[in-house]
């Protein structure tokens, strides 16, 4: 008598050679694109950065600069000083070279001191002299702030994109 369980059937042996043959054509393809990678794309594109000039967005002559705008500090919600202190938001932008890695990393560490710097700013003045104060004012104190605790690199301008008081 014949055990048909020790021999595999015919359906199961083709579905294995399918199988089989759809992971050597993903293993070729996997293989193909990192031969691609390594040998046949230009050495300035594989660290992410292109030696060609853009346009920087925030440029009207479209001249490049390679400053990017560095966002990271984000919105800050504080108040004001007594006797009738106010909520305070402001949120504080400005340019940088994304390409100066050591100084990026440092921008990136010192956002909580940014921010730290910034509430201290604004809670020592009361809502009344916050108003007297031009953006002018405003940026140059806290470029003032900002510039004092960076090692690396400094920051040439300050943006303030947003900056209300609510009483």
């Amino acid at each position: 008598m014949k055990h048909t369980a020790d021999k595999p059937s015919l359906g199961l042996i083709i579905m294995q050679r399918i199988l089989a043959g759809i992971l050597i054509v993903i293993l070729l393809i996997i293989l193909a694109g990192t031969v691609f990678a390594l040998f046949f794309k230009p050495e300035e594109t594989r660290s992410g950065y292109s030696s060609e000039p853009q346009a920087d967005a925030e440029s009207d002559s479209g001249i490049f600069t390679g400053k990017g705008i560095f966002t990271g500090i984000g919105r800050i919600r504080t108040k004001s000083a007594e006797p009738k202190s106010a909520a305070v938001m402001i949120t504080v932008a400005f340019p940088y070279n994304p390409h100066d890695i050591s100084f990026s990393e440092e921008l990136a560490s010192k956002v909580a001191q940014f921010r730290s710097e910034t509430s201290g700013y604004f809670e020592a003045l009361t809502a009344d002299e916050l108003r007297l104060k031009t953006d002018a004012e405003l940026q140059r104190e806290l470029l003032a702030r900002y510039n004092a605790g960076l090692r690396l690199g400094f920051i040439d301008v300050l943006y303030i994109t947003d900056y209300v008081i609510i009483e």
